[in-house]
């Protein structure tokens, strides 16, 4: 075990990836038949379980570098994670009664009540973490309750995206082109309460407390810390990719699976700009994450044009950051502790 840890230590960026997987694909890609081919709602459990590999890996191993807590407390707060337990519960039976796919009874909204705790236990732990007795826990999920960087930032978080797809559309329809997708048109109170609704859910589950606390809170400032954030973003993006292939290939759709794997690279690239524009928010780039989601899932058209837009701005974001160069070394979106350990070591390598 000593020897594990030991290795986790030395080796933190593999480490998150081995445990990403582990976690995400050891439950989902056993469960995903019976989910989207029969229906279970039992075997949506582990599905859900599934989408928090990112963050549960980041937590994981964040705790095994430093186990250390405050004296005489707990790790996690208990109230931290029974609040968060209820709230995720609230949070999906809400977005069960805007769906309204449901016939609603006692038993049934029971049943829900019951399977929405379940499903929502590595949210709540997620959440409980956030308010740790653990420094270093604390520290690395701050930016989640405490933003950083301006106002402005987070106001292009949620309409860059949009305004890509809407771009995107408007190419479309000029060249007469087909798109692979088109959503159903939804307005007035409908619009506002399924938009806001999906908002929230995909805020807590995946996006935002799943997803983002890994790929870019644990592994990007990482990967920062030993070469560019241009570099960064494009091994992520590797890692991002093949990640959703549970989802992707067990709910099967019409979005060509090149299509699928290339938007990978400028939302990567897109979000590491955010991060470091924000001096490392985990916050900002979740709320990114999600309103690209539903502007392509909710508003508008899935295109080709969309994509390439959509390298356009990326590129213009690589050339006014010159993502090609390093960061400083001081910059908060580099993990400061290699920095440090590489420092020592140097300076050890050189007294020898």
């Amino acid at each position: 075990m000593i020897m594990i840890k030991n290795w986790i230590k030395d080796h933190q960026l593999a480490a998150f990836f081995i445990i990403t997987y582990a976690i995400t694909w050891g439950l989902m890609v056993p469960f995903s038949v019976l989910v989207f081919q029969r229906g279970s709602d039992l075997a949506t459990i582990p599905m859900m379980w599934g989408l928090f590999g990112p963050a549960l890996a980041g937590i994981i191993i964040t705790i095994i570098i430093n186990p250390r807590v405050e004296k005489g407390k707990r790790n996690f707060p208990l109230g931290a994670f029974y609040g968060g337990l209820i709230l995720s519960a609230l949070v999906l039976l809400g977005n069960n009664i805007v769906q309204g796919d449901q016939t609603w009874t006692v038993v049934v909204l029971l049943a829900i009540t019951i399977l929405g705790l379940l499903a929502a236990v590595p949210l709540a732990f997620v959440i409980s973490s956030i308010f740790s007795n653990n420094q270093n826990l604390r520290s690395y999920l701050r930016s989640l309750i405490k933003p950083r960087g301006s106002i402005w930032y987070y106001l292009l978080a949620l309409l860059l995206n949009p305004v890509s797809y809407y771009l995107g559309a408007l190419i479309t329809k000029w060249l007469d082109l087909t798109p692979y997708y088109t959503p159903v048109p939804i307005s007035g109170w409908q619009a506002i309460s399924s938009l806001g609704m999906v908002f929230i859910y995909q805020f807590f589950f995946a996006n935002v407390l799943g997803e983002e606390i890994g790929w870019r809170g644990f592994a990007l400032p990482r990967l920062q810390a030993r070469t560019n954030p241009l570099v960064a973003s494009l091994i992520i993006s590797l890692f991002w990719f093949p990640w959703h292939l549970p989802l992707k290939l067990g709910n099967p759709d019409i979005i060509p699976m090149s299509y699928y794997a290339l938007t990978f690279i400028p939302s990567s690239i897109f979000l590491t700009w955010l991060y470091n524009r924000t001096e490392g928010s985990i916050l900002v780039v979740g709320l990114a994450h999600v309103a690209g989601n539903l502007a392509g899932k909710f508003l508008f058209p899935i295109t080709d044009a969309r994509l390439v837009v959509g390298f356009g701005f990326s590129l213009i974001l690589v050339l006014l950051d010159r993502m090609w160069k390093k960061l400083p070394q001081d910059h908060p979106g580099i993990y400061q502790t290699a920095i440090q350990e590489n420092t020592l070591l140097l300076s050890t390598q050189e007294i020898r």
